[in-house]
């Protein structure tokens, strides 16, 4: 893990995903920054870094929900990247925060997941992860230590 590349991405990510007070400019200013770390790291070094703090740094529903925001302005609302194994980051973050008492988290997982998938089209109006047996099967998996996220 390139620990300076991950501080780098933790500074972006730490930015509270609600803070009215940062200006348009200063969003666009913090998105060109970003755009040229990808460029410079690469999409596969950066995303692992991004995985690896939702793994071991951010613990809370807040912190997940907050980088979730983060992943989707700098990582896939924008520019459709490379996310392996997509349908187990999605089960994680149902894993992680209970969508039913948190409706800002169901918002942005619903749309990582309706970006990162493979969903028709035709279905994306109807389509729910946390109803997605792949989805559920993930997450049983995660919560009986079949698998895990890493």
């Amino acid at each position: 893990m390139n620990q300076e590349l991950k501080e780098k991405i933790k500074f972006y990510f730490d930015i509270p995903w609600d803070d009215e007070t940062i200006s348009d400019e200063l969003n666009e200013q913090y998105d060109e920054e970003f755009e040229q770390i990808i460029d410079s790291y690469g999409w596969n070094e950066v995303y692992s870094c991004m995985k690896d703090l939702l793994v071991n740094d951010y613990t809370t529903d807040d912190a997940i929900v907050n980088w979730c925001h983060a992943f989707w302005n700098y990582g896939v609302g924008i520019e459709t990247r490379y996310i392996p194994d997509p349908y187990l980051l999605v089960a994680y973050l149902y894993y992680r925060v209970d969508v039913l008492d948190n409706s800002a988290a169901f918002d942005i997982f619903d749309s990582i997941a309706i970006t990162i998938l493979p969903i028709p089209d035709d279905e994306e109006d109807m389509y729910a992860a946390n109803a997605d047996p792949k989805v559920l099967k993930l997450i049983d998996e995660l919560k009986t230590g079949k698998i895990k996220f890493q």
